[in-house]
C-alpha cells in the first residue's frame, strides 16, 4: 500500500507541473493543496475533505494527504451523486456544531472543504443556502470543465455554434455537455456568501487562502480544460453515475 501510495503521489506531482491554461485537474489540486497546507498543515488535522464527482473525486484521492482519521468523505465505490454538499453540512455540524459530539469531534474546530465536479455540484447546489442560513463557513471548489466527465467544446464560439444546432433540432451539444463556464459562484453570493471565478494558478491560490479564512460559505469556481471532445459512440458513466448510459446523439438526430 505504501508503494502504491508513493507511485500515485509521484504521478500526481509530475502532472501538476503542466503550465498551460486552462489548468488541468492535477494542476488545480496541487495549487489547492499547497495553499491549504500553508494555512493548515496536515499534521494538525484541521481540514475535513469532501469530494464528489467522477474525475474530481477519483483524482483528488491521490492528491490530498490525511494524517488523521475521519477527515475525508466521498461516495466510495458507490455511484451516489448529490451527497457532496449534504456530507459537508453533516461534517461541519459534527465538528463545529453547537451540540457536543465527544465521540466524533476533537476539541479544535475543522474547516470543511468540499471539492465538487460541476456536474456533481448541480445535484445539490442549493444546499449552499442551508450553509449560509446556518452560519456554516464551508469552502467549496467547483471544478468546472463544462461537462459530465469531460466537456463538449474547446471554446465559447464552438459551444455557441453547437447550442444553435441543438435548438434547431440538429446534432449539436452532446448528452454530457453542460453550460459554458457557468457562474456557479453567484449562488454563494446570492445567499450571503463569497464567490470567486478564476482561471489561473495565482488567482486560485489567493482564492483558496481567502476562502479558508472566510466566516461564510465560499464557492471557488475553477475553470479547467474541457478534456476530450472527440465523438464516442457512448459513454458509460461508471463510478459516480452507475447504471446510467448516456448515448451520444448521432448525425441523423436519433
Amino acid at each position: 500500500m505504501q508503494a502504491a501510495k508513493k507511485k500515485n503521489e509521484l504521478i500526481a506531482a509530475r502532472a501538476a507541473i503542466d503550465p498551460l491554461l486552462p489548468m488541468t485537474y492535477a494542476k488545480v489540486f496541487d495549487v489547492i493543496k499547497t495553499a491549504l497546507h500553508s494555512v493548515s498543515p496536515p499534521s494538525e488535522g484541521g481540514i475535513c475533505y469532501i469530494a464528489e464527482g467522477a474525475n474530481t473525486m477519483d483524482i483528488s484521492r491521490s492528491i490530498f494527504p490525511l494524517e488523521h482519521p475521519r477527515l475525508r468523505l466521498d461516495a466510495g465505490t458507490y455511484a451516489t451523486m448529490g451527497v457532496g454538499l449534504p456530507y459537508a453540512i453533516a461534517a461541519w455540524e459534527a465538528y463545529n456544531g453547537s451540540r457536543p459530539q465527544p465521540s466524533l469531534a476533537p476539541s479544535k474546530r475543522k474547516k470543511v472543504v468540499a471539492i465538487e465536479g460541476d456536474s456533481a455540484f448541480g445535484f445539490s447546489g442549493m444546499e449552499v443556502e442551508t450553509m449560509a442560513r446556518m452560519g456554516m463557513d464551508i469552502l467549496i471548489f467547483v471544478i468546472n470543465n463544462g461537462g459530465i466527465y469531460f466537456g463538449d467544446s474547446k471554446s465559447k464560439e464552438d459551444w455557441d455554434a453547437k447550442q444553435k444546432r441543438t435548438m434547431a433540432g440538429e446534432a449539436g451539444l452532446r448528452s454530457w455537455a453542460l453550460g459554458w463556464e457557468v457562474k456557479y459562484e453567484k449562488i454563494a453570493e446570492a445567499c450571503g456568501g463569497m464567490g470567486f471565478f478564476l482561471r489561473t494558478p495565482e488567482e486560485l491560490e489567493k482564492a483558496t487562502v481567502a476562502g479558508f479564512n472566510a466566516t461564510v460559505p465560499v464557492i471557488v469556481n475553477v475553470i479547467i480544460e474541457s478534456g476530450k471532445v472527440e465523438k464516442p459512440v457512448s459513454l458509460l458513466c461508471a463510478g459516480n453515475c452507475s447504471n446510467i448510459l448516456m448515448v451520444d446523439r448521432v448525425s441523423d438526430g436519433k
